[in-house]
């Protein structure tokens, strides 16, 4: 059985730098904590969608979607999710 300090050398690449903190919480907690961060940059584009299609209709969704996804810095992957209101809550 390896030691603690052994898994987390394994876990962070084996550096000698501080581990974050991040990296040392649960993932449910990291992930409530990344939505509460980024809630407005999610609102934001939530917003734009909606105004890219009332503006410009024709676009498709992909064609919507990754200007989107460009503009906000947003994966796409993330951003279906953050659209998807089944999964929005979820981890990515």
């Amino acid at each position: 059985m390896k030691s603690f300090s052994e898994y987390l050398s394994e876990v962070h690449g084996g550096s000698d730098s501080p581990i974050p903190f991040k990296h040392l919480l649960p993932k449910k907690i990291y992930h409530a904590l990344n939505r509460l961060l980024h809630k407005d940059k999610y609102k934001a584009a939530i917003k734009l969608k909606h105004t890219i299609h009332r503006k410009y209709p024709d676009y498709s969704e992909a064609k919507v979607l990754r200007l989107v996804s460009d503009f906000t810095h947003i994966k796409l992957k993330e951003l279906k999710a953050i659209l998807n209101r089944k999964t929005r809550y979820e981890d990515i």
